[in-house]
Parts: structure tokens; C-alpha cells; sequence
């Protein structure tokens, strides 16, 4: 019988693991794909069946980028949905900002760790942590260092993308300095990011109401009716379809009551 030497069994060996690993790899993004397909139309039902699929992906490589932000991103999904976005903050959102925020942050900062520039991760992370800080309300998350974390965050995706996400990144800067009490707020600073949020982000419903809002804080009566005039006017982009009609009924509310 011809003997294997040990530099043939140590290839016979490497390659044997190769083609696991290779099968293993086709077995994550098989999950992966599978849980993308659930979220072809964003419900509650199908964000909740596509964190399932990516967790089952992530149970057999835990630190993969690509499960960790999409299981982010389908948590953020779901409170996109049950709070409209906080297009209006209720006490009655902060159990669920606190339990589904936390899991979405959890995630988005495992993707964020693997690759911190990586436009995805800075996306859901910015997205996920603006939800969890505010289970916590505007001043109890400034007393706890939430905004030096958000300003960080939002400023890191403005660099990598500035458009992504409908302009996340500046319209997270904004939401904060119109939100925030003074000395840390600032209407101003508000109304120049929501600005750039536009600029990036045109077709954003979003993004106009909340640029509307820094005019109608600011007493410019005219501009803020023209940017809640275009929310009812112009259909939502592609990441708002989900949560855009109640955008559009707080404008309508705005305009219906001159509240500008």
C-alpha cells in the first residue's frame, strides 16, 4: 500500500476544511438571502420572520457583518413602523424603544466593530441609537452623554455617505438641536442640517417635515408652509413608503391648523 506523506495529508486535510468552510459560507448567505426576501414588503410579520432567518445565520458565524446589520436594520424596521419614525415622541413608545432599540444597537455596533466605515453598519447603528437614546427622553439621554454619541455617530455616516438612509446622518444632527433644550440646542444649527438633509435627500417626505418644523420653531411662517405643503404634495422615497402616511397627516395637521 503507498504511503501518504505528511506534507499530501496535511493538503488532503486543508482541503477538506476548505470545502466546509465553503459549504458553511453557502449555508450563512442561503439564511441571509432568505431573510432580504422576507422584508420585499416591510410588515411587522415579515421583519420579525427575517430576524429569525438572520439570527439563524449569525448562530453559525456570529460576527458576520452582513446578518448583524440586516437583523439591525429589520428591529428598526419594526419601530419605524409601530412609532411613525417618532414623527411624534409618546410616553407609551419608550418600553419599545428601550427593548427593540437595544437589540437593534446591539447588533449594528457587532457590524460597526467588524467594519466601522462600512456605510451599512453607520447606517442602522445611527438609526438604532437614535431610537434607543430616546426610550430615555431628550434630557435624561443629554445627562447621560447620549448626544455626544449621536453627534459622533451621525458625523461618522455624513463622512462615509452623506445621501444614505434619506440623509440620516444630518437629519439625526438636526432632530437633535431642534429637540434639545438650550444651551445645547440650537434652532439654527437645526434648520442648517435639516437644509442639508434636503439638499442630499430631495424626495425625502421626511426630511421636509422636519426641515418644516425647524422654520415653523424658527418663525418663518412661509417656509415652514411650504415644506409641509410638499410632504402632502410629492409621493415617499423608496425607505419611507413603510411609515409615510403619518408624515403626511402631521403636516396635514400643521396646515389645517396655520400651526406654522
Amino acid at each position: 500500500m503507498k504511503r501518504i506523506s505528511l506534507i499530501q495529508l496535511l493538503m488532503l486535510v486543508g482541503a477538506i476544511m476548505l470545502l466546509s468552510n465553503d459549504g458553511v459560507a453557502a449555508d450563512i448567505q442561503t439564511l441571509i438571502q432568505k431573510g432580504d426576501e422576507r422584508l420585499q414588503e416591510i410588515t411587522e410579520a415579515n421583519a420579525k420572520e427575517a430576524i429569525a432567518v438572520y439570527e439563524a445565520a449569525l448562530k453559525i458565524d456570529p460576527e458576520n457583518y452582513e446578518a448583524n446589520w440586516k437583523t439591525s436594520k429589520a428591529y428598526c424596521l419594526i419601530l419605524d413602523l409601530k412609532t411613525a419614525g417618532l414623527i411624534e415622541e409618546k410616553e407609551e413608545y419608550k418600553p419599545l424603544l428601550k427593548e427593540l432599540g437595544e437589540k437593534a444597537e446591539f447588533f449594528a455596533d457587532k457590524a460597526y466593530i467588524r467594519n466601522p466605515k462600512g456605510v451599512e453598519a453607520l447606517t442602522w447603528y445611527n438609526s438604532s441609537y437614535g431610537y434607543q437614546a430616546s426610550s430615555m427622553g431628550i434630557l435624561q439621554a443629554i445627562m447621560k452623554g447620549a448626544g455626544g454619541k449621536l453627534k459622533k455617530l451621525a458625523n461618522e455616516l455624513i463622512e462615509v455617505d452623506d445621501a444614505a438612509l434619506d440623509a440620516l446622518g444630518y437629519r439625526m444632527l438636526g432632530r437633535f438641536y431642534l429637540s434639545a433644550p438650550f444651551p445645547v440646542g440650537s434652532k439654527g444649527k437645526a434648520a442648517e442640517y435639516l437644509e442639508k438633509a434636503v439638499e442630499k435627500a430631495p424626495g425625502s417626505l421626511f426630511d421636509h417635515y422636519w426641515l418644516g418644523e425647524a422654520y415653523r420653531m424658527k418663525k418663518k411662517s412661509e417656509e415652514a408652509r411650504r415644506e409641509f405643503q410638499f410632504v402632502l404634495d410629492h409621493p415617499p422615497s423608496a425607505d419611507e413608503k413603510h411609515f409615510s402616511e403619518p408624515t403626511k397627516q402631521a403636516a396635514q395637521r400643521r396646515l389645517s391648523r396655520n400651526a406654522y
